[in-house]
């Protein structure tokens, strides 16, 4: 494993996870659906709590949340591994997106098997990027170069950070990392 694609797992899959992650709890301890005195062992149950919600407004098609992004998180669990496939969904739907447009092969190339087997292509071709969206851990560890057990590790380092970055309500810009950055190496307080 090279420290290339080391580096890759970490500013491809870890920052995104902590952006994503830092977003969403910071949403939810906003709107009042966390309380930012749980720590991370009791979240869990509060997650599971939300997800539940979720998935009766959907079964009962009540208003759900407007926010796709909310929306799609709680659909694949709610939690780390939600996160992580989200995230590796949106990279691998915007990588195949790209692809097809700057290597478009022409409508008569699309549709000379008929408009079926097109439709049969497109349908299976979701369920490919949907399968590497779940098993995101392979994405991002072998078909990056990389070891499958450090996607998850950083994944997971990542999503701590983000965790802890939304419930202390740091900002990310400069001074909010900075001033995160000192009180979370500066030396503890024993009287406190």
């Amino acid at each position: 494993m090279s420290i290339s694609s080391v580096l890759l797992i970490i500013l491809g899959f870890g920052l995104p996870v902590a952006v994503l992650t830092w977003y969403l709890f910071l949403r939810l301890y906003d709107r009042g659906d966390l309380d930012r005195s749980l720590d991370r062992n009791s979240l869990g149950p509060h997650l599971k709590a939300l997800k539940k919600q979720h998935k009766k407004q959907r079964k009962n098609k009540e208003s759900l949340s407007t926010h796709l992004v909310h929306d799609r998180w709680m659909k694949f669990g709610g939690g780390f591994y939600g996160l992580a496939t989200l995230w590796t969904l949106a990279v691998v739907e915007v990588v195949d997106i790209s692809g097809f447009v700057f290597n478009f092969p022409g409508f008569a190339v699309l549709f000379e098997d008929g408009l079926i087997s097109f439709l049969v292509h497109a349908f299976v071709n979701q369920m490919m990027n949907l399968v590497s969206a779940l098993t995101w851990f392979i994405y991002w560890g072998e078909d990056r170069g990389g070891n499958i057990f450090v996607a998850p590790i950083v994944g997971y380092i990542a999503y701590l950070l983000g965790l802890r970055l939304a419930r202390e309500n740091v900002p990310l810009d400069k001074g909010g990392i900075k001033a995160f950055a000192k009180s979370f190496f500066a030396p503890k307080d024993p009287e406190k």
